[in-house]
């Protein structure tokens, strides 16, 4: 099928359970290469590691695959994967919590954000990781993935209201753990400058 990209994800996860295999492996590659950068980047950024990333991306399709084979058609599939992916890092973090290496030692080696110094970024790292899940996920969700507010909703499971409320409180509580660094930081561009 040479224009497979033109079908709309209620299409794609119809022929997904198609018994034509060739179709049905088409779907599939079409679905994966529509979200599979999104998913990817959705997991990295969460769980800030590469090899924690990989697995829960891969678990991500595994378990859609399990369960679009149930459910039939879905019309949403980025929501749907994005649903998944988000209960399968928190699983991961679940998981990292538990083993032998703390969360902290993990977290923060990958976050993808470029700043134009690595001092910002190793601060701002840190004050992300101050935060609790809920709000770093809603806030990375908005101003990193560019989420809509519905769509985070979605993906969250939470209301549209609970979503701006998260995003308020993350950047208040960002905002106060940074002042004192930006501060100093300030300070010190001003003495290279005059200096």
């Amino acid at each position: 099928m040479k224009d497979i990209e033109k079908y709309n994800d209620a299409e794609l996860s119809a022929m997904l359970n198609s018994d034509n295999k060739s179709l049905s492996r088409q779907a599939f590659e079409e679905i994966y290469n529509r979200y599979s950068k999104l998913v990817y980047t959705y997991c990295v950024r969460i769980l800030r590691d590469e090899e924690n990333a990989k697995d829960a991306f891969q678990d991500t399709f595994v378990k859609f695959l399990n369960v679009i084979s149930k459910k039939g058609i879905i019309d949403n599939i980025k929501a749907y994967l994005m649903k998944i992916a988000h209960n399968v890092c928190i699983d991961r973090i679940n998981e990292i919590k538990k083993s032998p290496e703390p969360l902290d030692q993990s977290i923060g080696r990958y976050y993808q954000q470029k700043y134009e110094r690595k001092e910002e970024r190793d601060i701002i790292d840190n004050a992300l990781d101050k935060l609790p899940f809920n709000l770093k996920e809603t806030l990375m969700l908005k101003e990193s993935l560019n989420y809509s507010y519905e769509e985070i909703a979605e993906i969250m499971g939470i209301s549209r209201s609970m979503v701006a409320s998260n995003i308020h409180r993350a950047k208040d509580k960002l905002r106060e753990i940074l002042a004192p660094y930006f501060k100093e930081y300030t300070k010190q561009e001003k003495e290279r400058k005059n200096g």
